[in-house]
C-alpha cells in the first residue's frame, strides 16, 4: 500500500501524502453532502504526467473542489 501511495506522487515524503488524504477526506465529507457535488469529465485526466486544470474562479471554494475532482492524482493549487 505504501509503494502504491509513493507511486501516486514521487519524491513526496509519506507525511504530505497522508496529509493530502486526510484533507482530501476532510473536504469530500464536507462538500458532498453540503453542496451536492459532482465532477464530471473525471476520466479525462490522466493518471500521469502533466495536467494543467484551469477553472474560472467563481469562488474561494475553487481550488478545494477541483482538487475533489482529480481524486486520483495529487493537485497543487497556485
Amino acid at each position: 500500500m505504501i509503494s502504491a501511495l509513493r507511486q501516486r506522487q514521487p519524491g513526496a515524503s509519506l507525511w504530505r501524502i497522508a496529509y493530502w488524504h486526510f484533507m482530501h477526506m476532510l473536504c469530500f465529507l464536507f462538500l458532498v453532502p453540503l453542496y451536492r457535488y459532482r465532477a464530471f469529465g473525471v476520466r479525462n485526466i490522466p493518471d500521469t504526467g502533466p495536467v494543467l486544470l484551469v477553472s474560472n474562479h467563481q469562488s474561494y471554494l475553487d481550488p478545494a473542489l477541483v482538487g475533489l475532482g482529480c481524486h486520483r492524482r495529487q493537485f497543487a493549487a497556485l
